[in-house]
């Protein structure tokens, strides 16, 4: 009965799928495993914001520890719901936990607890997030990555420092500060491991195309977007840091070039100067130090020009004792001298920030300087002390300078630059040559208010200008999201469109049309799908002709097959076998044997050029000429000569067929022959000696009224002959490395007779075919192979059963 539409069935067009086709089928443990992933993001969260907002101190260690441990107890517990060797993993983490709780709380038992539950969290298979339903696992995707940048990068940056500051508690305090490193690093780890399986494993499916584009936009335009001004600010800062520390350098060796010319300018430095002489000793004095007397002693003896050029007048960087010296020695007549020095101390360091426009500071190159230095600051070394820290240098001193770790992100001083300079180590009387670094560090607030400093003019209108640019880039951007929503609204309505009309085509309605503005690949699709149905019937039509085909093409296989010998000749003292394999259904090549009425034998072999069917009529108008022309009487050479005109007349011009005859009088073993166009069959004598059948002339069906010569050859006992096609000569195998595909060849084929040549003509047609089978490793054959062996018997030859 004919269903009658209705106006509700009219304003479902769209006909609802199967409820067990929409219904996803969600695991029983979806809703648990959700509920472990949000108490673990929001014990991740409260441990960010603890740092954020929450003054520093015993109290804010205490609450990190209790949050985090509480919300990595949630991870271990959700991670060992779908997995193996729970008890064992289990046990491995209690052994971690033990091994924390009986070590002392140093500041450094934390970090075996640490491997243990970087190992636990490793060998994961996450399985318990198949679970969750597609779209929480995007969710919890993003969720992790969030958590995991938040606590990597907050605690990194101002979290852990805070940690560093209670390393030598002992006791509970130092308990609540090893767990609390713990338990963050353990939440670390678990949010990474899980990004990182399931980004192998997140799909989308469950988004509609409209958010798939937004997220796609988001993945393309944004994100790298984000990335091209996080890397421009990065080489801005990184290139600001390192031309301040090229001046650096070059401020430190002015100063020694100084120091060098003009025997006052050390005067200048510092308060702590030093002048001494030979012939007046003590020429100026604020502060001798006690190592002069030995460092005099050295310089006379010249231990300082070893690795030098020995001048009249010396300057350097002495680090003696901990101290940074502007050395100047000058040598003068005789034993006379002069030595000056000036301490480098933190009134020049900070003369140099305040050139620099930054903090900077000296820091030890290598370990192996350690030894040899201290730290100048006390107010660094009430903090935790930094034994490569010689001298630091600030751009504003205060009374009491706070700790970095206790600054806010904006006013925390980072690292930005570093240069180095030259100076020399005096130490147990010995001179020693090595770099000392200048480490140049500044804060986000610092940048921005030279920056924006009206005592800097230019750089006001260069950040005017980009602050400006700024503005006319996100209008920009905010028209590109415009026009990007648009674009999205007219590809989601076009796929609504087609998936409307797909589904009319599918229930059968072929003469649906479908209609939309679009003039890009969804106008293309919706183009195609109009043109479903008459694809469809034309499918049809073509399925039928196709089939059609077929059926001619096996009809024509069949008769080829007939046209072809159906059984060898046999004749006494010979074994005479043959073979056509065509490469289609249908093909050109085609052998033949005539017997005439006094026990002569024709043997007939030809390749027709091209394929398939054409080849095959072709060959069969061959055959009816030859057996047309073919008479007792008549010359091989002159039936040739027939046969060629008669093709000339009935074939295309660009048709044309390779042909090789030979008439075989079994008495006497005389073969007469006539070779047009065609391979040179191989004559194989029974010493061992190879001869070809060459006497002809052109190949049939090109050019009328062509005279053919006949060649004449006697076949002794033990002889072979083998008439062959080129599809055996010509098939090719593609070599690795080689520019050509390598060709079978006639050697081949030459050495493969010579090989089986006591055996039957069987035996060595079944060689032939195997050798060319092999070398072209089972290819496709991409010719006719027609093959025909004709071997006199001798006295000692093996004859095959059919031919007995």
């Amino acid at each position: 009965m004919k269903k009658t539409a209705t106006p509700e069935n009219k304003k479902n067009d769209i006909l609802p799928l199967p409820e067990d086709m929409r219904k996803i089928n969600e695991s029983p443990l979806n809703d648990r495993v959700w509920r472990f992933i949000l108490l673990i993001g929001a014990g991740s969260l409260l441990v960010v914001l603890l740092r954020l907002f929450f003054k520093s101190g015993p109290v804010s260690i205490l609450m990190t520890a209790m949050i985090s441990g509480a919300a990595l107890f949630v991870s271990v517990k959700m991670v060992l719901m779908d997995g193996a060797l729970k008890k064992f993993w289990i046990i491995w983490l209690a052994g971690g936990a033990l091994f924390l709780i009986f070590s002392a709380p140093d500041g450094k038992a934390w970090n075996t607890t640490v491997v243990f539950t970087a190992i636990f969290f490793m060998f994961r298979r996450y399985k318990v997030y198949r679970h969750l339903t597609s779209r929480r696992r995007a969710v919890v995707f993003l969720v992790g990555l969030t958590a995991f940048i938040l606590l990597t990068v907050v605690w990194a940056i101002s979290g852990e420092t805070l940690l560093n500051k209670f390393h030598e508690m002992r006791g509970f305090s130092g308990y609540i500060w090893n767990y609390a490193v713990v338990f963050l690093w353990g939440l670390r780890f678990f949010w990474f491991f899980s990004i990182f399986t399931l980004f192998f494993s997140i799909r989308l499916h469950f988004l509609k195309i409209r958010p798939k584009l937004a997220v796609t936009t988001l993945l393309i335009c944004v994100v790298p977007l984000i990335l091209v001004v996080v890397m421009g600010l990065v080489i801005l800062v990184t290139t600001l840091g390192e031309s301040r520390a090229v001046h650096a350098r070059m401020l430190f060796a002015d100063w020694k070039e100084k120091a060098a010319e003009d025997s006052t300018f050390l005067k200048s430095f510092s308060q702590k100067f030093f002048s001494l002489s030979s012939q007046s000793g003590i020429l100026e004095k604020k502060e001798i130090p006690e190592w002069t007397t030995n460092l005099i002693a050295s310089l006379q003896s010249g231990d300082v020009y070893k690795d030098t050029e020995e001048k009249k007048t010396l300057s350097f960087f002495l680090l003696y004792g901990g101290e940074i010296w502007l050395v100047r020695w000058e040598r003068g007549s005789g034993s006379n001298w002069s030595l000056a020095g000036n301490h480098i101390d933190e009134r020049v360091m900070d003369r140099v920030s305040r050139i620099l426009r930054c903090d900077a500071e000296l820091r030890s190159a290598f370990t192996g300087m350690i030894s040899y230095t201290s730290v100048i600051d006390e107010d660094m070394s009430e903090a935790k002390p930094d034994s490569s820290i010689i001298l630091v240098g600030r751009l504003k001193r205060e009374k009491k300078e706070p700790d970095s770790r206790d600054l806010s992100f904006w006013r925390r001083p980072f690292y930005f630059g570093v240069g180095q300079f030259q100076l020399k180590i005096f130490h147990e009387g010995k001179w020693e040559n090595t770099n000392i670094l200048i480490a140049l560090r500044t804060s986000l607030k610092q940048i921005l208010n030279e920056m924006f400093s009206e005592k800097n003019p230019l750089s006001l209108m260069v950040m005017v200008a980009l602050v400006a640019l700024a503005g006319f880039l996100f209008l920009l951007e905010a028209l590109a999201l415009y026009f990007g929503l648009r674009i999205t609204g007219g590809i989601t309505s076009a796929v609504k469109s087609i998936h409307r009309a797909t589904r009319r085509i599918a229930e059968g309605d072929l003469d649906i049309k479908i209609e939309i503005p679009n003039e890009d690949e969804l106008g293309d699709l919706a183009a195609s799908f109009n043109a479903m149905a008459a694809a469809v019937k034309r499918g049809r039509e073509q399925a039928v002709a196709r089939e059609r085909l077929e059926r001619d093409l096996k009809t024509a296989q069949e008769i080829q097959e007939k046209l072809l010998p159906h059984s060898m000749p046999t004749l006494p003292g010979y074994e005479i076998v043959g073979t056509s394999i065509p490469s289609r259904m249908v093909g050109g090549d085609y052998f033949d044997f005539i017997e005439t009425a006094d026990g002569r034998l024709g043997i007939a072999i030809a390749d027709v050029s091209g394929k398939g069917i054409p080849a095959a009529l072709l060959m069969s108008n061959l055959q009816a000429s030859l057996h047309a022309q073919f008479f007792e009487k008549e010359k091989i050479s002159r039936i040739v000569e027939k046969m060629n005109n008669l093709l000339v007349r009935s074939t295309d011009s660009h048709m044309f067929v390779t042909f090789f005859m030979g008439i075989l009088d079994r008495s006497d073993g005389t073969f007469q022959s006539v070779n047009a166009g065609h391979n040179p069959p191989l004559l194989f004598r029974a010493e061992g000696k190879v001869e070809t059948l060459t006497g002809g002339g052109l190949l049939l069906g090109f050019m009328a009224d062509q005279t053919y010569e006949h060649q004449t050859v006697r076949l002794r006992l033990g002889d072979v002959l083998v008439l062959y096609t080129d599809g055996i000569t010509e098939a090719a195998v593609k070599k690795e490395g080689e520019k050509y595909d390598l060709m079978y060849g006639e050697e081949r084929l030459i050495q493969t007779v010579k090989k089986n040549a006591n055996h039957s003509a069987r035996d060595i047609q079944s060689a032939i075919l195997d050798s060319v089978s092999r070398y072209t490793e089972e290819n496709i054959q991409e010719d006719d192979i027609t093959l025909v062996v004709i071997k006199r018997k001798g006295l000692s030859s093996p004859s095959h059963p059919k031919n007995k």
